[in-house]
């Protein structure tokens, strides 16, 4: 009798120690699910298309930002070229699209992000593709991003974005080479319209800036006017081989590099920034 009782007394310990360690676990599973486990990740990584009709050669600029929804903070990756991969689907299939990136900006930097905060902070980052929109039809991107530098270990596991439509129909705007580059005859057509006036000749030399991007150097030559005194006259305009148009320029030439233009990762080139800030949850 007294066998049975010790016995059972035993079997009622059990199972509450078995429920207390339950109670435990359920409670560090929902901390976990909150604070950045497995199960839910604190980090949502969204994506923003600057334009989503487009026409065949045109550039499909895309903003992105990452934002910790946990309450503490989390040591993330700068989204870049380096921690986000691209994908776009459409009629052929799916593919991986690589954007414009400057061989001299540096990769992999972490930083610390509060709970609520958005990363980067002021304003989203800006990633430029010129190699999507070659064809017509329906397409879709979307982004995985990855909290953490490749080999570093990490709790965070990737995320990825919802994907963002976009459409591309109509006549070309821009001719590119397979890299995505505006073709030389393009840029000198640019560089004419931009100019307004009749042009007597026209080069172009495409050279690298001091911020490792390409630009389109075209220098013309506009043929005197009627009772004009002087000779020819000449100017020389930047295009922008990766979104067509002429672009600032600013500082002195080297001997084989251009001064800095404006860099494709600094968005605010692009868009207001009004217009750019990750937006409020």
């Amino acid at each position: 009798m007294h066998k049975r009782f010790f016995s059972y007394l035993t079997f009622l310990r059990y199972l509450f120690l078995l429920f207390v360690c339950t109670a435990f676990l359920s409670g560090l599973v929902g901390c976990a699910r909150v604070e950045g486990g497995s199960d839910v990740s604190p980090l949502t990584f969204t994506l923003q298309l600057n334009e989503s009709n487009l026409h065949p050669g045109d550039a499909l600029i895309v903003f992105a930002w990452v934002r910790n929804l946990s309450r503490r903070t989390l040591t993330l990756q700068m989204p870049d070229a380096s921690s986000v991969e691209f994908y776009v689907s459409g009629p052929a299939g799916a593919v991986r699209a690589r954007p414009v990136v400057s061989k001299l900006e540096p990769m992999g930097l972490t930083y610390p992000v509060a709970g609520g905060r958005a990363l980067p902070e002021r304003r989203a980052r800006a990633f430029v593709f010129t190699t999507v929109t070659q064809k017509p039809g329906e397409y879709h991107i979307l982004g995985i991003y990855h909290p953490a530098p490749k080999g570093a270990l990490s709790e965070l596991a990737p995320v990825i974005s919802k994907s963002e439509a976009f459409k591309v129909e109509g006549p070309p705007t821009l001719q590119r080479d397979r890299d995505g580059i505006v073709l030389k005859e393009t840029a000198l057509e640019i560089a004419k319209r931009h100019a307004g006036r009749p042009v007597s000749n026209a080069e172009a030399l495409l050279l690298e800036t001091d911020n490792g991007f390409l630009l389109w150097r075209v220098a013309l030559a506009f043929a005197p006017q009627p009772g004009a005194a002087g000779g020819e006259d000449r100017t020389v305009l930047y295009v922008n081989p990766y979104l067509g148009g002429i672009m600032p320029i600013s500082g002195k030439t080297a001997a084989k590099k251009e001064p800095a233009a404006a860099s494709l990762f600094e968005p605010i080139q692009i868009l207001p920034p009004a217009q750019q800030a990750a937006p409020v949850p």
